[in-house]
């Protein structure tokens, strides 16, 4: 599919980019709006703050945040109101402690991990 980047508007205080406009000749010209997390806290069971997470999962680039375990939170700030035009996305990482069921077979944890490092560097060098 070709297409042209019309516009990118970067979000000045946090050098990011916060909208992205393209043309796709075969679809009608679309804009979408970025809203970036602007806080994240993880919390424990009661929803008392354990830690600042913003820093690990301001983005998505192969960097986690520590374990959040059963029964405990995360609590995230987007820098704009969310209504129910928006779209969330949210990128997940199951705990892993010796091995991991996936579609029926046990996986080591240390291949899962592998794995997904593997699959982050081939999205990152666009080698889909």
């Amino acid at each position: 599919m070709d297409y042209t980047i019309k516009k990118i508007r970067a979000n000045e205080k946090k050098n990011l980019v916060s909208r992205i406009e393209w043309i796709v000749p075969s679809l009608s010209n679309q804009t979408y709006e970025l809203i970036l997390i602007s806080k994240a806290e993880h919390l424990d069971s009661n929803k008392n703050f354990i830690s600042d997470i913003y820093e690990q999962v301001k983005s998505l680039d192969g960097n986690w945040s520590e374990q959040i375990n059963d029964s405990e939170y995360v609590r995230v700030t987007f820098e704009k109101n969310l209504t129910s035009e928006n779209d969330i996305t949210i990128y997940a990482k199951p705990a892993c402690h010796e091995s991991i069921l996936i579609n029926g077979i046990e996986v080591p944890c240390n291949i899962y991990y592998k794995k997904m490092r593997i699959d982050a560097i081939r999205r990152m060098m666009g080698w889909n």
